[in-house]
């Protein structure tokens, strides 16, 4: 498996797998499952949205799922991720890893730059390469879907590297209780060629 990616000025694409062309496109989706749901408590499900923060799918007054649109810890993300009966599946800044954000992206090292993690001697809770909204999202809600399209950008010392179109398309519980959410990101080089690296594994360069 290739080790790095460059994302050209020219753009290139890949989904789920990267592979090399033109503008980076990564794919992925979440399926979450559980109990049956009665037609009667199917009709309690709902799309909350609040400009500029977030977009939750409820059920009375228990979030089920919720995107947060405002950068926390520099990015935006997915918490709470419950399945239908309310049993929470992800954590928000566990002990070990206090930069982690639900489910969340960010890549590691643009161009030996660190985008993901906070610097063992950083004063500011905030990794050094920036992950930046660029406008309002863009929300699109459905009686069977929410589609979220938002525009960020990954900036070093305020200039940007790489930019970013993300796509989330989340649905209702089917009857069964599975929903899922659909996540879809375009990635683009700003002025020159970006190098997109990783922590190395235990015996990898």
């Amino acid at each position: 498996m290739t080790r790095k990616w460059t994302v050209s000025m020219h753009n290139f694409t890949s989904r789920t797998t990267v592979w090399v062309a033109v503008t980076l496109v990564a794919g992925l989706t979440l399926a979450v499952a559980t109990k049956r749901i009665a037609a009667e408590e199917k009709v309690g499900y709902r799309w909350h949205h609040e400009p500029g923060t977030e977009l939750a799918l409820r059920f009375g007054e228990k979030t089920i799922l919720a995107y947060h649109f405002a950068a926390d810890g520099g990015f935006p993300y997915v918490h709470p991720l419950s399945t239908s009966d309310g049993t929470c599946l992800t954590e928000l800044a566990p002990d070990d890893h206090p930069w982690h954000r639900g489910v969340w992206f960010s890549w590691k090292y643009l161009n030996d730059v660190n985008y993901w993690n906070w610097e063992n001697d950083s004063k500011q809770l905030v990794p050094i390469g920036q992950t930046v909204r660029i406008d309002n999202e863009v929300v699109s809600l459905e009686a069977k879907q929410a589609k979220i399209v938002m525009k960020l950008k990954y900036t070093n010392g305020g200039q940007a590297t790489l930019k970013e179109r993300r796509e989330i398309i989340v649905r209702m519980p089917r009857d069964d209780g599975s929903y899922t959410l659909d996540w879809r990101a375009t990635f683009t080089a700003v002025g020159k060629d970006v190098v997109l690296d990783r922590t190395p594994l235990l015996g990898q360069p």
